[in-house]
């Protein structure tokens, strides 16, 4: 099995980074690591920057009356969100838009917002 790695080496001393996983086959793992950086937090609305080594995303994320938006400005993307501990469904959410690194990376950098912040079921 080969393995790829990419990131900072303290990713695992600072609680603000994460691991994401993606698997292309059943023969090849490759592993990253983002950071998430919390820039406002106001009763429903988060402003987020999500990176990986050579990119990053402002992200805004809204939860309103039906569900919550997950809005990032600079690549000109705005769509719904499952819960934010749902990986999966958000990836393919967001992969509709933008490259499939991406989307395993902002998807689960708000898995670990939810563990960050204790998010009760029915929250954001």
């Amino acid at each position: 099995m080969m393995f790829e790695c990419y990131g900072c080496p303290e990713h695992f001393e600072c609680p603000e980074c994460f691991e994401c996983f993606e698997c292309f086959d059943p023969f090849t793992h490759k592993v990253w690591v983002g950071k998430l950086n919390i820039l406002m937090t106001k009763d429903n609305f988060y402003e987020l920057i999500i990176s990986r080594c050579c990119c990053s995303f402002h992200v805004i994320l809204i939860k309103h009356s039906f569900g919550a938006v997950i809005c990032i400005p600079n690549v000109e993307v705005c769509c719904k969100l499952s819960s934010l501990s749902d990986v999966l469904v958000n990836q393919k959410s967001l992969a509709r838009h933008i490259a499939d690194v991406d989307a395993i990376t902002i998807a689960t950098a708000l898995e670990h917002l939810a563990d960050l912040y204790d998010f009760e079921e029915g929250e954001l």
